[in-house]
């Protein structure tokens, strides 16, 4: 390992978010770190945000397929292979409606992990006491109930009581929204997705990783702003 890794950050992007792509694009430009480069796929259905952006962030035109899951798998494996035929030794994943912090390369690689993430948030929907609705705000991410059980693979979702004050430990699921993937990790894992599930690559990439044996990490003293948008039926039904 270079002492001074090379990191290929990027994410597949569409004009779903094209709202939060200015914000964006300045975070990226502006990271402290001294060695990545940057790579966005946009996916859109048209060619409106690549033409806004084009020349202002390096940014490739990927064909539009029905279904959603398998394209963001399909432009994460090519960000994959560009890393794996490039010399890059970390990707950082970083989605376009994610903003980190601009030292986020240098405080991830610091733990030495082969995953790991920053820190973010979501709105869930779920139950009260009484079966009433609401939606909580929490980290999009998971843990062990008894971190010496893992055979019985029983989770539980990661609560604001257990993020702060900032620390790193061992989680089991979340997003990729920032995390830090190792060449290694990504040398044995591609992005994929599984048609009769209804859900995203993310998904099978921690379950992937468990079999593998990769252990996966939530550093909470990275936290990152998200611009989290409640999906729309009709997306939710193109997984």
């Amino acid at each position: 390992m270079p002492a001074v890794p090379k990191v290929l950050v990027g994410c597949p992007i569409s004009s779903y978010r094209e709202d939060v792509i200015d914000q964006y694009i300045d975070s990226v430009k502006s990271l402290s770190y001294p060695n990545y480069e940057v790579l966005l796929l946009d996916n859109s259905s048209d060619n409106k945000m690549f033409d806004k952006i084009k020349g202002r962030i390096p940014v490739q035109k990927t064909k539009r397929i029905e279904k959603l899951g398998e394209m963001l798998a399909r432009d994460r494996n090519l960000l994959r292979k560009k890393l794996l035929d490039e010399g890059f030794d970390y990707f950082l994943s970083l989605e376009q409606d994610v903003i980190p912090p601009k030292d986020v390369i240098e405080m991830l690689l610091e733990n030495k992990k082969q995953v790991c993430s920053g820190l973010y948030f979501n709105m869930y929907a779920t139950t009260g006491p009484n079966n009433e609705p609401y939606t909580e705000l929490r980290p999009v991410f998971s843990t062990w109930i008894d971190e010496t059980q893992k055979e019985i693979r029983v989770v539980r979702n990661i609560g604001f009581q257990s993020v702060f004050p900032g620390r790193l430990f061992q989680i089991c699921s979340g997003g990729v929204g920032c995390v830090l993937i190792a060449k290694e990790a990504l040398e044995k894992i591609f992005f994929r997705t599984e048609a009769e599930f209804k859900t995203f690559d993310d998904v099978f990439f921690y379950e992937d990783c468990y079999s593998k044996g990769i252990d996966i990490f939530l550093d909470t003293r990275v936290v990152c702003l998200h611009h989290y948008k409640p999906w729309a039926k009709e997306l939710r039904e193109t997984v």
